[in-house]
């Protein structure tokens, strides 16, 4: 159901000792983005905010991991930060 989670910017996201480029993390939040498109058009509002409220969940809990922040460059937190935004304002338009 939540193709959102199977998603590469996960495995950047939650990676504690990988070394991203910003072009690389860039194209991964752009194809997130583009799939945040597709669930939010191709489900009804209570689907899509379920799917949105979720993923925003997990991505916040990368934060709490006791891994955050050990090994991490400051563009993983960055996009970690923008995807949550992202995921906010998209739940608070469906709702």
């Amino acid at each position: 159901m939540n193709d959102l989670m199977k998603m590469r910017i996960f495995g950047l996201l939650s990676g504690t000792s990988q070394q991203v480029s910003n072009e690389e993390m860039q194209a991964v939040y752009d194809e997130f983005i583009e799939q945040i498109r597709t669930v939010s058009y191709g489900n009804d509002y209570s689907t899509t905010y379920r799917i949105l409220v979720v993923t925003r969940i997990e991505i916040a809990s990368l934060e709490t991991s006791p891994l955050y922040g050990q090994g991490e460059n400051a563009l993983k937190k960055l996009f970690l930060q923008k995807t949550l935004g992202t995921l906010g304002k998209s739940t608070y338009i469906c709702n």
